[in-house]
């Protein structure tokens, strides 16, 4: 018995000691594994470029033809309103809404090296929002808007070939029974 409360006591003591520490302001909060896990998971999320955590299968699309419009230089004026104007017929957005998507895929385009050097990684979190037809459809708005100058540029094809290929390997067939 007296082993059960001496254990008691040293709970107590410490239950106490901590109350205290937590009274003064020294924070142990650090000490819970699982705090610190999700702390640390966040950290890392945020921290991060924001082009990696794209979940939309729509803001994705919207992110892959603006960074084809911007392969061929800056964006005009005039690119932008056929942007808008896509957005808007292809996803059924109101005005306000295409242009906020169209500010968003400018934002996290950035410099563009992310989307260019890392296109898989970029797509793989919005990859399996996407069904066939929305990659097709996603495949032909990049179409359109490689020709809003004129005929599109060699890298504007060769981005257009590595999204396509990306999606085929999503929707590669497995087999019969995969």
């Amino acid at each position: 018995m007296h082993i059960v409360l001496g254990i008691l006591g040293a709970i107590v003591t410490i239950l106490i000691l901590l109350k205290r520490m937590d009274d003064n302001g020294i924070d142990i909060g650090w000490l819970n594994p699982f705090s610190w896990q999700r702390r640390r998971a966040w950290q890392q999320k945020a921290s991060g470029p924001a082009i990696y955590s794209i979940e939309n299968p729509m803001e994705a699309a919207a992110l892959l033809a603006f960074a084809v419009a911007k392969l061929g230089g800056e964006v005009s004026r005039e690119e932008k309103q056929q942007l808008i104007s896509l957005y808007r017929s292809e996803f059924s957005l109101s005005l306000k809404a295409a242009t906020e998507l169209l500010l968003s895929s400018s934002y996290l385009y950035g410099g563009g090296s992310e989307l260019k050097n890392n296109l898989e990684r970029v797509l793989n979190p919005s990859l399996e929002g996407f069904s066939a037809s929305q990659a097709q459809s996603t495949l032909d708005l990049l179409v359109k808007v490689a020709q809003i100058e004129g005929t599109a540029s060699i890298p504007k094809e060769e981005f257009i070939r590595s999204v396509a290929a990306v999606f085929q390997n999503r929707f590669r067939s497995k087999g019969k029974w995969s």
